[in-house]
């Protein structure tokens, strides 16, 4: 991703934090969800019931309401979707900033 010159100082703080990057690996996990979801034809109200949650928690899972997931809550989601999580570490995104 991309940002104008006037943004690179407001982001190069940002990513110096750790809730910077948790934010996106959190978003990243829905979006995979999301995708597992359609993939397996499985709706929100189905997953809910697999894991004997309420559609409401479910629907604050996927629509980001919900800021900070246990792995365990990761992996009984995937699980529930018929995926699994797995985890990689990568360089940081050196050309944030490029325009």
């Amino acid at each position: 991703m991309h940002y104008g010159p006037e943004f690179a100082s407001a982001f190069q703080e940002a990513m110096e934090t750790p809730e910077y990057w948790m934010e996106e690996v959190r978003l990243d996990f829905i979006e995979e969800l999301e995708s597992l979801l359609e993939k397996q034809k499985i709706s929100q109200t189905a997953l809910a019931r697999k894991l004997g949650k309420s559609d409401a928690y479910i629907s604050k899972v996927m629509n980001s309401s919900i800021s900070n997931f246990t792995l365990r809550t990761m992996v009984q989601l995937a699980l529930a979707a018929g995926g699994k999580v797995s985890l990689t570490i990568e360089d940081a995104e050196p050309d944030v900033f490029a325009v």
